[in-house]
């Protein structure tokens, strides 16, 4: 039941456009309105009373038919005008609106692939983020430096550029249309980046990377720094993680507004 309610409205909804679309078409198209005005009411009008002598002039030139024919043939004959008039702008119509389907149709594709790619940016940011706390948690609980592995510390600021600039292009189609949850959701992460790179910034990542050619034990100041980013680096993670959510959800919307078009 509730099916045929919504496919009636639909209907209903289809109806009412296309009838504000045919005249707005026609009140746009103001010749129309006057040429069908003359051929509907001027012209059998002159023919019916012979204003000017018109009916006798056609007949005595022509020299074919009573007046009665003549009648009769305008009389068809502007019928024929008429429908041939209403199909035309009937098919006009159709034809606008094709056009307009096809291109919002066109926009919403881009949309959806945009969406897409800004997915692809998040999974990406995510995957790298667990990774680094991956380091984090093996290099809290080890003893010396030759046992750390740094290779995403080290290369954090370079994923996390990677990463901005997946984002900047994936957002670039929508302008000012961009959900606020995912753009507040964004500068949170980046206060969550800001946040960890005071705490493992390039000073310290350049003296680890020194320090894991020596066979010395990991001092307990550089200890403390892995131990306080592993936590950063897991509510960093979770952020990520609904940040994924989001977009998924975002995109789920895009391909739902397709559909409906």
């Amino acid at each position: 039941m509730y099916k045929d309610k919504k496919g009636s409205s639909s209907l209903t909804k289809r109806i009412k456009k296309y009838k504000n679309t045919f005249f707005n078409h026609i009140s746009k198209q103001k010749w129309i309105v006057w040429l069908l005005f003359i051929i509907l009411f001027i012209a059998p009008f002159i023919l019916q009373i012979n204003l000017f002598n018109i009916g006798t002039l056609l007949k005595s030139t022509v020299r074919i038919g009573k007046s009665e024919n003549w009648l009769a043939f305008w009389g068809s004959y502007i019928g024929s005008v008429i429908a041939v008039l209403f199909a035309y702008v009937n098919t006009k119509i159709q034809l606008k609106e094709s056009k307009r389907n096809d291109y919002e149709k066109a926009i919403k594709l881009n949309e959806l692939n945009s969406a897409v790619s800004l997915l692809k940016a998040s999974v990406y940011l995510e995957n790298q983020v667990f990774m680094l706390s991956e380091e984090f948690k093996r290099n809290k609980d080890q003893t010396y430096y030759s046992k750390l592995k740094i290779d995403k510390l080290l290369k954090w600021e370079e994923h996390w550029n990677t990463y901005i600039e997946k984002y900047d292009n994936s957002i670039a189609v929508y302008s000012s249309r961009l959900p606020k949850d995912i753009i507040e959701k964004n500068f949170k992460l980046g206060k969550e980046y800001s946040e960890m790179m005071k705490k493992v910034n390039i000073d310290f990542s350049d003296e680890i990377k020194k320090s894991i050619l020596t066979t010395k034990k990991i001092s307990k100041s550089d200890k403390q720094i892995f131990s306080e980013a592993y936590p950063m680096s897991i509510n960093f993670l979770a952020q990520c993680l609904q940040f994924t959510s989001i977009i998924e959800k975002f995109y789920t919307t895009q391909k739902d507004k397709i559909a409906q078009l």
